[in-house]
């Protein structure tokens, strides 16, 4: 607990729980950036969706249980750093709100803006889904000289606008009138248009963020062929290619021949194609599922047996080889794409199929096309019969497995002939 006279009180037991010479004794320190950052954490733990967390008698939440915090550093004068800024930055939820905490920061104390201070704000404004913002903070960060030659920056931005891209698609990219531009730096801009006489800024605005995206690829990949553009851009890795395929599946207008364009350029770069790659990339097709079917049979299923190791073809085992990872991410982006073009005869069919390939479907083959039937337009045509289509897909991807712990309470009947 804290105190108001700058001392963080603890409890330091001695002796076992309910001895009767087991005695407690009461010690105080002063709170210190590392002490608040610890609790910081396990704030954030209690936030993420994506980690076990402990249920809370708490009516606060864990922003507003930060928010407390930050108080007490206030009137304890302890300095936040550059962690804390990470930390505090992961808690937001508006992007105003991203805006207000540095500003706060920014008054209290002399935070020196390293890169990773810069990639933790980019990725705030990128959860809130203001692609803006974090393009704004991306340019002010190369402006002021903070961005060194290194792939993760250009992949944070990129992670950035993918998340932003699955929350305002459609959203035009203006720097000059979102909410990070009213953030105060104090570092001096050193770096002016540094690409051919131009700013960051000016290659993203008036574009939405898969278009952004895209554009940042594009650029990564012309300063490739003739360097020519700034030391700073560097070539493109997996994880760059893999980002804006992600950010432009999301996109509702996309030409097919785009998306070839893309999977091309990941190969004449060479690079390999992995499973989360591919799956990207056929989510990229939306509802075109015939097109999308057409370039698996044609492109990209014998790519993914072209790259494959003999060893895993004969493989008892499929599921869990290289090969058969990939096939699976591969018809996983197809049962996407027929989920949101509401074909469920053609899931039962690519089900089908997986099986014969030797990578049985799961209950992750039949949330995937769930989660394609969720994004697709309310007006989409039905096939007919789809209900019972849909029924047999549920039976499909729903057998038993004798290693799933789940169903070791289901009853099994013997049939014997």
């Amino acid at each position: 607990m804290e105190k108001s006279d700058g001392t963080i009180e603890l409890f330091n037991s001695t002796g076992s729980k309910g001895e009767d010479d087991g005695d407690v004794e009461l010690i105080q320190v002063n709170g210190t950036t590392r002490h608040f950052n610890a609790l910081f954490q396990g704030y954030r733990s209690l936030d993420d969706p994506y980690k076990w967390t402990k249920d809370s008698n708490s009516s606060l939440s864990p922003l507003e249980h930060c928010s407390v915090l930050v108080d007490h550093m206030k009137t304890m004068n302890v300095a936040p750093d550059s962690y804390t800024v990470t930390l505090l930055m992961g808690l937001q939820k508006k992007s105003d709100d991203i805006t207000q905490l540095w500003n706060d920061l920014m008054e209290r104390t002399e935070i020196e803006t390293e890169s990773p201070v810069y990639h933790s704000i980019i990725t705030a404004y990128g959860k809130t889904g203001d692609g803006a913002s974090a393009c704004h903070v991306f340019d002010r960060m190369i402006a002021s000289s903070s961005l060194h030659p290194n792939l993760k920056s250009w992949n944070v931005l990129l992670s950035a606008l993918n998340k932003a891209s699955a929350i305002n698609p459609n959203t035009v990219i203006d720097c000059k009138a979102c909410s990070g531009s009213n953030l105060k730096f104090d570092n001096e801009i050193t770096n002016e248009k540094p690409f051919k006489g131009r700013d960051f800024s000016d290659i993203v605005d008036c574009l939405t963020p898969p278009e952004a995206a895209k554009a940042v690829l594009d650029l990564m990949n012309e300063a490739t062929v003739n360097g020519e553009i700034s030391d700073l851009v560097l070539a493109p890795n997996s994880q760059a290619f893999c980002l804006v395929a992600s950010a432009l599946s999301h996109s509702e207008v996309i030409d097919p021949k785009d998306t070839l364009d893309l999977y091309n350029n990941c190969v004449e770069n060479g690079l390999s194609i992995d499973g989360r790659f591919l799956n990207a990339i056929i989510r990229c097709y939306g509802e075109d599922i015939s097109e999308a079917l057409n370039v698996w049979k044609t492109v990209y299923r014998p790519a993914i047996f072209a790259s494959s190791h003999k060893s895993d073809r004969s493989s008892d085992t499929l599921k869990d080889t290289r090969l058969g990872k990939n096939l699976v991410a591969g018809y996983h982006g197809l049962l996407y794409v027929a989920g949101r073009s509401y074909r469920p005869d053609i899931a039962l069919r690519l089900t089908y199929a997986m099986s014969k390939e030797g990578v049985d479907p799961t209950e992750a083959a039949l949330n995937t096309y769930n989660a394609g039937a969720r994004s697709r337009k309310e007006d989409k045509d039905k096939v007919p019969l789809h209900g019972q289509f849909e029924n047999l897909l549920l039976v499909e991807c729903s057998k038993y497995d004798s290693n799933d712990s789940r169903k070791m309470s289901d009853k099994r009947v013997r049939i014997i002939i």
